[in-house]
């Protein structure tokens, strides 16, 4: 778990100046979310077949209080 870094692909890869960028807005932006605990209490696994088809829901594990 030492090496586990959370990721989410949302975009095609970006150059390093966009990066930046992106990396600086996303962060203004969620300045209030994280300014407090972040509770996770379930983590889901989803699959897109074919980016014409939505997402689907393949596995979700609920962690107990």
């Amino acid at each position: 778990m030492e090496e586990f870094r959370f990721h989410m692909t949302l975009t095609e890869k970006l150059e390093p100046q966009e990066r930046d960028r992106v990396k600086a807005l996303i962060e203004r932006e969620t300045a209030d979310l994280l300014a407090a605990p972040l509770v996770i209490d379930a983590v889901s696994v989803f699959r897109q077949e074919s980016r014409a088809l939505p997402f689907t829901m393949v596995a979700q594990t609920k962690f107990r209080a």
